[in-house]
């Protein structure tokens, strides 16, 4: 997948891969609002295309998705 084939505000589902991502998703759910998205080097910490995910269950959580290989959330 690649970043334009995402919108702002498109709700995505996710699913946790290692402990991290399997007990974010347990804690804040599994549907996330699209909040950026930004391009490899947009910012020097981002080094690949990347989404910043809202969660809908307390609209105050924020996460990245790395969309090249994410080690804690693929998408669903």
């Amino acid at each position: 997948m690649d970043l334009e084939s995402f919108s702002i505000n498109q709700q995505i589902k996710v699913k946790g891969k290692s402990i991290k991502g399997i007990n974010r998703i347990m804690e804040h759910g599994d549907t996330w609002r699209i909040k950026n998205k930004f391009k490899k080097g947009y910012f020097p910490w981002i080094e690949t295309d990347s989404l910043l995910l809202e969660s809908l269950k307390d609209r105050v959580t924020s996460n990245w998705l790395c969309l090249s290989e994410d080690k804690h959330f693929k998408l669903i």
